[in-house]
């Protein structure tokens, strides 16, 4: 999927290059850029990445392109406004954490990479100067600038240690503007790790409604919120509800592995037969789906060898595990425990 999205904006990218002359917009070169970008971060190649950043530059500090060709007037809004979102991105996405001096020629979007990184690094006092900005620029007055401005006063607190007061600004985030993405997902993941997974499954499923951008589903893919929200459920008795929030997830990605395999897993370990066979239907479905999920095979090798009786069957899987590299250690933990894999 991402070679497709970086190739096919490489190739809009030198086509818009190409019919490009002084005078005319740069809008069609800067949506493929932008969406390049994204697509070469997701692919893990960063120097393309880079590349995409010094393009941008090109374009909005001297009117024209990278590879050459004519120049027109330097400075164009759009082209000038990407600079910042691009950098920004790119510290996220590699998450190179980089503290940028926070100034008032900040873009909002520079100040908040620079408070997510100043939270990864420890850096309280430019946290402190990230959150003075948003919140005056903001000016009580809400939209974006105010949802960012909560959001950095949320990780400045929880840094601290203050994790009710963390809380309430996330709250405050979520009250300015309901349909923010990236702020149901920063709650929904405070609430799980308060233990609050009724809280934070209703913050996915709300999720779930939104027009989010690509990159919150990437962030959910990469820590398993979702299906760590799930088991959370399940543990505290309630599988209807750890079933409904990967059912909600299920409903917009229905081939999404990850989530059939935990839905198959908390199934079978009812130990009910008739969940159980419906559970490894859908590590049947996760496995065709995704071959090479570590989570679907894991938990198939588990359920056919020590559930269902058919430990022969059980082989294919643990060899697709053993190959895959780095495995999670509580797969490699459950399946030495069953006595499947040597210790």
């Amino acid at each position: 999927m991402w070679d497709y999205v970086s190739n096919h904006n490489q190739s809009a990218y030198d086509a818009a290059r190409e019919l490009w002359r002084p005078g005319d917009t740069m809008g069609d070169a800067i949506h493929s850029l932008d969406w390049g970008q994204y697509g070469d971060l997701q692919l893990g190649d960063y120097e393309k990445a880079r590349l995409w950043i010094e393009r941008i530059e090109e374009m909005s500090q001297e009117g024209g392109f990278l590879e050459g060709g004519a120049r027109g007037q330097g400075g164009e809004a759009r082209a000038r406004n990407s600079v910042p979102l691009l950098k920004a991105r790119y510290i996220v996405e590699t998450e190179q954490w980089m503290v940028l001096p926070v100034t008032e020629e900040s873009s909002n979007n520079e100040v908040l990479a620079t408070a997510l990184s100043a939270a990864h690094t420890g850096d309280q006092q430019t946290l402190r100067d990230a959150e003075a900005l948003l919140k005056e620029r903001s000016s009580g007055e809400g939209g974006n600038t105010g949802v960012m401005a909560n959001e950095v006063s949320a990780l400045l607190h929880a840094g601290m240690g203050h994790a009710d007061v963390a809380k309430r600004f996330m709250d405050e985030a979520v009250a300015v503007d309901p349909a923010y993405p990236d702020v149901r997902v920063f709650r929904a993941s405070q609430r799980h790790s308060d233990e609050d997974h009724i809280g934070a499954a209703a913050d996915l499923v709300v999720l779930d409604s939104l027009a989010a951008p690509p990159i919150v589903g990437d962030l959910l893919a990469a820590s398993r919120l979702r299906e760590r929200i799930a088991v959370g459920l399940a543990s505290d008795g309630d599988l209807l509800a750890a079933l409904e929030v990967l059912d909600s997830g299920l409903s917009a990605d229905p081939e999404n592995g990850s989530l059939l395999a935990e839905r198959g897993w908390l199934l079978v370990l009812t130990r009910t037969p008739e969940l159980v066979q419906r559970g490894l239907g859908n590590l049947d479905e996760a496995v065709v789906v995704e071959p090479g999920d570590p989570h679907a095979r894991a938990y198939r090798a588990v359920t056919l060898a020590t559930v269902v009786g058919r430990p022969g069957d059980a082989t294919a899987d643990l060899e697709v595990f053993a190959a895959v590299d780095n495995p999670p250690v509580d797969l490699v933990d459950l399946l030495v425990g069953m006595g499947l894999l040597e210790g």
